[in-house]
């Protein structure tokens, strides 16, 4: 895959297949349900909480 087509699904210009959601997650090394139940707001609130 290569980084501009990984920026496509990104920017949700392009459908992800099955196959190639679980190759994207073998490559970064977590569970496809990982990626399918990614809450991308609880990431974003962790993040901006932790501001000392």
């Amino acid at each position: 895959m290569t980084q501009a087509g990984y920026g496509k699904i990104e920017r949700d210009e392009s459908e992800v297949s099955y196959p190639r959601l679980v190759r994207i997650a073998e490559i970064l090394k977590v569970k496809v349900e990982d990626i399918m139940n990614f809450n991308e707001k609880m990431i974003f609130n962790v993040t901006h909480n932790q501001v000392g």
